[in-house]
């Protein structure tokens, strides 16, 4: 799994994708954010890695580690400088892991 931020991309395609990973064997979700940063990128392997749904707010990506049906959460953070924003950030977070109804 990678976790890229800045993309500096308004959109992405399975074939830039598979470009910048080298294979064809992956997903990805990208976030588009506010501001000149311009992206959260997280790319799997599917083969490894069982998506099956990410977060609405932020960048999230929940699924199972296929070999060991381990539950498992990956989080892209992308936090502003302003303390009220990272709070705000922290505390949505938080809330992924109950959004998927399961304990992680």
């Amino acid at each position: 799994m990678i976790c890229i931020q800045e993309t500096k991309l308004n959109t992405l395609s399975n074939e830039k994708c598979y470009r910048l990973w080298g294979d064809n064997n992956i997903d990805w979700i990208h976030k588009e954010t506010e501001g000149g940063a311009k992206g959260i990128l997280i790319m799997w392997y599917k083969n490894i890695f069982v998506y099956e749904r990410h977060s609405k707010g932020v960048p999230a990506v929940i699924g199972q580690h296929k070999e060991n049906n381990v539950s498992i959460i990956v989080v892209n953070v992308y936090s502003s400088c302003h303390l009220k924003d990272k709070v705000g950030m922290w505390d949505e977070i938080v809330t992924v892991p109950a959004e998927t109804n399961k304990r992680y």
